[in-house]
């Protein structure tokens, strides 16, 4: 795993030699130790590995990573509105970067995370049109607000994976009790919407903390599969 500065911010990256997938992962500090295992799960898994795993190193996860202001949940810590922010580090600068790096290769890309990693992947996809699928594992989607977001736009990648632990919502906290509830919305949402071709609502066993890494290689293995099959939009930006 190679850390590489970008627009003066570190990401992680491992690579095949003829990458045609790109994924972009926000990881907080104690994510990159599993970025090599994830990579490898991922390659396993898909049977290659024509694959970029880019890691955004985040400093501050509840600011970088949310899309609004919203109250504490966790202690005292509120989260602030830096996602915005973020995406547009990920669209001008590390999008851009690879693109320069491999010309010929017409990179499909592909946005995912872990717990508020992946809520914000997942608001990047209904905001900005720049990712063919989006692999969000135990998102946030217990964030205050994100049905009233999700009711007012349409997600525009063409492939969704979503995932929960099973003993997320069994928890003494009120807000996260939601996890189950949410998920499914979300799920019933997004298949709702004009642009997909498929999701898929995984279940895993276990609560917020378990398998991390193993459940994110899940959700980007699946975006890649689905991509792999795709004929659709051949000559297009996601070809």
């Amino acid at each position: 795993m190679e850390e590489i500065i970008i627009n003066g911010r570190s990401v992680f990256v491992q690579s095949g030699n003829e990458p045609r997938f790109l994924l972009i992962q926000p990881v907080g500090q104690h994510e990159t130790d599993q970025l090599e295992k994830e990579y490898r799960l991922i390659c396993e898994t898909c049977g290659h590995d024509d694959i970029i795993l880019a890691a955004l190193a985040v400093d501050n996860w509840n600011d970088e990573l949310s899309p609004w202001p919203a109250p504490p949940v966790f202690g005292d810590t509120p989260f602030g509105d830096g996602a915005a922010r973020t995406l547009e580090l990920i669209t001008a600068h590390i999008i851009p970067y690879f693109d320069e790096k491999f010309p010929d290769s017409r990179l499909k890309r592909i946005i995912g995370g872990y717990s508020l990693a992946g809520l914000f992947s997942l608001w990047a996809s209904y905001v900005c049109d720049e990712f063919a699928a989006t692999a969000a594992a135990s998102p946030s989607v217990w964030f205050e607000g994100w049905e009233d977001f999700m009711a007012g736009h349409y997600i525009r990648s063409r492939f969704v994976y979503l995932s929960l632990g099973d003993k997320e919502h069994r928890t003494k906290n009120p807000v996260l009790q939601r996890s189950r509830e949410m998920i499914e919305k979300t799920a019933e949402y997004i298949d709702e919407d004009h642009l997909i071709l498929d999701n898929k609502l995984e279940i895993n066993p276990g609560n917020h903390f378990f398998e991390a890494a193993e459940r994110t290689a899940k959700g980007f293995s699946w975006t890649v599969s689905q991509l792999e099959g795709m004929r659709l939009y051949k000559g297009s930006k996601f070809d």
